[in-house]
């Protein structure tokens, strides 16, 4: 039978002091029985059942059977106060008079006894209460949520299971249980989980019910005992079940919970209401674990650390003089298997239970600093990293004891958000906050929308994936032991091999839907819904790209591997305009046909104007403006990359020698662009004529216009016609200008 390894039996000779060397009254202990005579087993759920055949857990001899309560009976007779009972390994927790110690171990049912170690949670570090800067909502509905979950591609997740299971919650079908210092759930974000009946059960280890919020007169008098107690617990509730949109959404609230408060706040006995730091017991920790996985949870997300600090440490000195901690951990013994709370963790993730656990606050002291039960393997232990990607430094650090890299993975925990729970239907007032207690929960979001999209698969699965998913930070090469694997992705962990999900915008990054998506070979795969979006799998699988078609366009879109999500919208032709200084020209036109339409687009006052297409575009124009010689006729093919080009206008005006600009030099019958010939004379000219002739390729005369007299500018339209108003053939026309007995010649092509 296992027994807390590394821990000193108790002599008869030992005294039980304090820290600081008076003599303590009372120990807690672990008392490990022989045998349990009860036959029957504890009910356990029939989902835990289906859960521990996943698992391909068979539990051998009767480790369900509850602890046999006459060994209890006895224990408690001769003057122990029973905590907690540990089924899995037959054992139970007592407060004890020292003096009784020899005639616990005395008794013949009982094989061990072992000092408790208990723990001082390092799970965040000090809260920054009502900041002054109120967080605006997110156009995303997430509001100041959107910079934890983005770098985790949570929205993205979302939009992708939205796709999946229309009308579904994230997280929907999974049950997640909660283990801190309590929960209010009163709060505007979080009481939907009350009224939907998402709050399966509830059970206070510490009081021994099933109250796990406090009353509001226990946050109304800074004084109480348990003032701000379901504080912490509430924050890491809310980063994944809140929905308030657009104020305040976490990464799963569809999920269902069961909370279990572990944590206690003030020291009972010697003393009694004086508030400490923040304290769990491994003992509450490892029976919420059995509670838990008896009433058949997916998930347990946990904020608790076992290691060092606990402040009323009570010290074992033996016969030789020599002193054994009964609280402080050493590196050696985060291996996994010592402590209490791992040996659960162990116990459970043997049933197929997934555990997320904070990896711990103590980064600062160095390597081998993870907290227990993130020790154990199959545990998935999370540091924490600042918005920057970097590690932050109150992270613990790996290794286990036994060499196993830890943290497994890191999330955002330096800086964190949180709505203030004690002002019900505040939108603006928020908490902040940082620890590896606030990147936990996050990864434990994600998993759960892993688990929505397998909801068969095994814990081992649903890890697996999340592992997959994770990719290097800036600051990592290699899995290590301050990153672990990396930051997860949570939409590669939701997505299925082969999948695409599209997202179809135009310029104004408004969604384009009924966008049609096919293969290479036209075979119809998707077609885009009201928000812009498909999801689609493309056969043969391994293709690399598909196309999209819109309005009689198409375009191709290529990738690199799937699972992927592309975000398609517009390219664009840039044309910044200036004149021969290389000046802006403020306000330019730029007049161009495409698919026998004319579109005009005017720029700013920096001489930039743009023209934007989804689709493949082929098209000509003209760039003009005014005092300036427009451009000749720019041909432009816009073909999923955006183009940028520099154009150089010339001045009309001052002028000392004729000018003569003739645009467009392609016209279009079907669209009936005009001919613009413009002449601008000097200004010190004394004599104005001009005359324009335009004949067909062999020489005949189709339009001919003259002007003589006092003018500065001849400005003529041809409108692609006859002199008697009939219509011309497409073909190659010349143009002849006469002015000032000068003379110009050109050509323009008249196409269909």
């Amino acid at each position: 039978m296992p027994v807390l390894l590394l821990l000193l039996p108790f002599s008869l000779q030992s005294k039980v002091v304090h820290i600081d060397g008076t003599p303590a009254a009372s120990i807690t202990i672990w008392v490990y029985f022989a045998d349990k005579p009860s036959p029957s087993p504890t009910p356990v759920t029939t989902r835990a059942l289906a859960r521990r055949r996943k698992a391909g857990f068979a539990p051998a001899g009767n480790k369900d059977a509850p602890v046999n309560t006459s060994y209890l009976r006895t224990v408690i007779r001769i003057g122990g106060r029973l905590r907690q009972c540990c089924k899995w390994e037959n054992a139970a927790s007592f407060d004890l008079p020292v003096g009784k110690l020899a005639e616990i171990r005395a008794l013949p049912f009982v094989v061990a006894v072992a000092p408790m170690r208990s723990e001082h949670t390092r799970g965040s570090v000090p809260e920054q209460r009502a900041l002054a800067k109120r967080r605006s909502s997110n156009p995303d509905g997430y509001g100041p949520m959107i910079d934890e979950l983005e770098p985790l591609a949570v929205p993205d997740a979302h939009d992708y299971l939205a796709l999946r299971f229309p009308g579904v919650a994230p997280g929907s079908g999974v049950r997640i249980a909660l283990f801190d210092g309590g929960f209010r759930l009163r709060h505007r974000s979080l009481t939907h989980l009350v009224s939907r009946g998402a709050i399966l059960a509830t059970h206070d280890f510490v009081d021994n019910d099933s109250t796990v919020e406090d009353p509001d007169s226990v946050f109304l008098n800074s004084d109480h005992p348990y003032y701000e107690n379901d504080l912490h617990g509430s924050m890491v509730a809310s980063l994944i079940a809140a929905y308030d949109p657009p104020n305040f959404c976490g990464a799963a609230w569809g999920a269902d919970f069961l909370l279990a408060r572990t944590e206690d706040s003030y020291i009972h006995d010697e003393y009694p209401y004086q508030q400490r730091e923040v304290h769990r017991e491994e003992d509450n920790w490892a029976a919420a674990v059995i509670w838990a996985e008896s009433l058949g949870v997916d998930i347990i997300s946990s904020s608790v650390g076992y290691r060092t600090d606990f402040e009323d440490t009570v010290v074992i000195e033996h016969e030789n003089g020599t002193f054994d901690t009964l609280v402080d951990y050493r590196k050696s013994d985060t291996d996994g298997a010592t402590s209490v709370a791992s040996r659960a963790a162990m116990e459970a993730v043997k049933r197929g239970v997934l555990i997320i656990n904070s990896a711990g606050n103590d980064g600062t002291l160095g390597d081998t600093t993870i907290n227990v039960p993130a020790d154990v393997d199959g545990v998935i232990a999370v540091g924490a990293v600042d918005r920057y990607g970097g590690i932050a430094p109150f992270s613990s650090r790996g290794p286990s004891a036994d060499g196993r890299i830890k943290p497994d993975l890191v999330a955002p925990g330096e800086g964190n958000v949180f709505p203030d729970v004690y002002y019900y239907d505040a939108v603006g007032s928020y908490l902040s906050s940082s620890g590896t207690s606030f990147s936990a929960p996050l990864v434990t979001g994600i998993c759960a929308l892993i688990k929505q999209t397998e909801p068969e698969a095994p814990a081992a699965t649903i890890r697996k994936k999340l592992y997959e998913s994770c990719t290097f930070l800036k600051n990592q090469t290699t899995v290590d032991n301050v990153y672990g694997r990396g930051l997860p992705d949570a939409l590669v962990g939701v997505m299925r091999s082969g999948e695409i999900m599209l997202t179809v915008t135009d310029t104004g990054n408004v969604p384009l839907s009924r966008t049609t998506v096919t293969n290479l070979d036209g075979d119809s795969l998707s077609i885009t819904d009201s928000a812009g979006q498909c999801l689609f799998t493309l056969v043969p699988e391994g293709a690399a790209a598909f196309v999209l078609q819109r309005d009689g366009r198409s375009r191709k879109i290529s990738y690199v591997s799937t699972p992927v999500r592309l975000k398609e919208g517009p390219c664009s032709l840039t044309v910044t305009v200036t004149n021969n200084l290389g000046r802006p020209v403020a306000h330019p036109v730029f007049r161009y046909v495409a698919d026998s339409v004319l579109y005009t687009v005017e720029g700013d006052s920096l001489g930039h104007l743009s023209v934007y297409e989804f689709f493949r575009l082929s098209f000509n124009g003209i760039v003009s403006a005014e005092g300036y010689i427009p451009s000749d006729t720019i041909r432009f093919l816009l073909d999923g990359e955006s183009v940028r080009q520099t154009l150089r206008l010339t001045p009309e005006t001052p002028t000392t020698t004729p000018a003569v600009s003739v645009y467009p030099t392609v016209l279009r019958l079907s669209h009936a662009s005009p001919l613009r010939i413009k002449v601008r004379l000097p200004d010190s000219a004394t004599t104005r004529e001009c005359t324009v002739t335009i004949r067909s390729i062999s020489g005949g005369l189709v339009w001919s216009q003259r002007r003589y007299g006092t003018f500065a500018l001849f400005d003529e339209q041809w409108d692609c016609r006859t002199a008697k108003g009939s219509r011309i053939t497409p073909g190659t026309y010349l143009v002849f200008i006469r002015y000032n007995n000068r003379k110009w010649r050109g050509k323009v092509l008249v196409t269909p």
